[in-house]
């Protein structure tokens, strides 16, 4: 994180950023005025989130803190996310996804700021990295949205799979492998990892020689005949009969949910660093109140309540996508099945070895260099 100024310029900087985001989003600051838990019984408010995260358990939860009512609209991948969002007119009043998605609406106004004490009680409760100010949540100096889940993406093993061999994602381009890597080919989680394992920072713009050494790296992956998947269905059933040693592309909580279905020995890998380059990303999973809600107070109402130990733990243990919460409090409540399922023994590793998933400034690139590669490969 860049070092913040000081003292006065400190405070002239901060206020005019206030003002500039403001006006550039047609927000007001919200925080002092949510009222008592209650005090909105009878609203209904547009909550957006991705496919899964509308879990019943979670919303009968925000429900009873809050006493309203909540309509849902799905939220797809960071480019359709973003269209939804645009497109809102007041439809919807708040919205979780990742944090790269979060950063990209900020940037496009699309997220109001957050201050007062509700939020700063909730920002002392989160896990020490992701405490406010986190700089993915930050816009012009303020938070924009505050963070409610994390994992890593790291090789997903199968039951069978040696993980000694596994230790950094090497082993997706040795030949003993060939044949028994899965890849999720439409995500792009796998076009970030291996950029990363080339050396090649896909969160900051290409030139000419990253370009060259993602094409090379690209090139020898498809080389070694990964399998295409084109569902995490079928990444599933996959590793669980040993058809795939590994699956590149999901997150840790995807073999959260494995575990959960009895496929035991499925994990996610914190991968080592390779020649330095941290590979394993870090995922982050934040809410934020959209610009044009026309319930504010409502909205962040509704978003301090999703922080509440019992509304955070239905959160945090989704059917669709168990991961671990931001906050400590809920850890707090974690049984140890529980901490089990959520691979809480490699948290401090993944934190040290992870790096956070960002903004890709050049992401269309990214994506023709991987289908030209995957097709000159047959």
């Amino acid at each position: 994180m860049s070092a913040q100024p000081s003292g006065a310029v400190s405070e002239s900087i901060r206020r005019t950023s206030r003002r500039r985001f403001l006006r550039g989003c047609g927000a007001s600051l919200i925080g002092a005025g949510l009222g008592a838990p209650g005090a909105h019984a009878g609203a209904t408010l547009g909550y957006g989130c991705k496919p899964g995260y509308d879990d019943p358990g979670v919303l009968a939860a925000l429900e009873r803190a809050t006493g309203t009512s909540f309509s849902v609209a799905t939220l797809g991948d960071e480019g359709a996310a973003l269209a939804v969002l645009g497109s809102a007119d007041g439809k919807i009043d708040f919205y979780a996804g990742d944090a790269a998605l979060i950063e990209a609406a900020a940037a496009k106004g699309l997220a109001r700021p957050l201050e007062g004490a509700p939020f700063d009680r909730i920002g002392h409760d989160l896990l020490p990295p992701l405490r406010p100010p986190f700089e993915p949540l930050l816009h012009d100096g303020l938070t924009v949205a505050l963070p409610t889940r994390w994992g890593w993406t790291g090789p997903i093993l199968g039951a069978d799979a040696d993980p000694a061999a596994w230790r950094d994602y090497a082993a997706a381009f040795d030949p003993k492998q060939a044949g028994r890597v899965g890849v999720m080919a439409a995500e792009t989680a796998p076009r970030l990892i291996l950029a990363l394992h080339a050396g090649v920072n896909p969160f900051a713009p290409l030139d000419g020689a990253a370009s060259g050494e993602l094409r090379r790296s690209y090139r020898a992956f498809f080389k070694n005949r990964p399998v295409p998947l084109a569902k995490r269905g079928d990444a599933a059933e996959a590793l669980a009969s040993g058809a795939l040693a590994a699956v590149i592309g999901p997150g840790s909580e995807f073999a959260a949910a494995l575990r959960r279905r009895g496929i035991l020995g499925c994990r996610a890998l914190v991968a080592e660093p390779h020649d330095g380059v941290k590979q394993t990303l870090l995922w982050v999973e934040a809410v934020a109140v959209h610009s044009a809600s026309t319930a504010p107070d409502a909205a962040g109402a509704a978003l301090a309540a999703l922080f509440e130990p019992a509304v955070g733990r239905a959160l945090s243990l989704i059917e669709a996508a168990p991961a671990p919460s931001a906050s400590a409090a809920v850890r707090d409540l974690y049984s140890a099945g529980e901490l089990a399922l959520l691979q809480d023994e490699d948290s401090d590793l993944a934190w040290r070895h992870g790096r956070l998933r960002r903004t890709i400034p050049d992401a269309a690139a990214l994506q023709a260099i991987w289908d030209e590669e995957r097709a000159n490969a047959g």
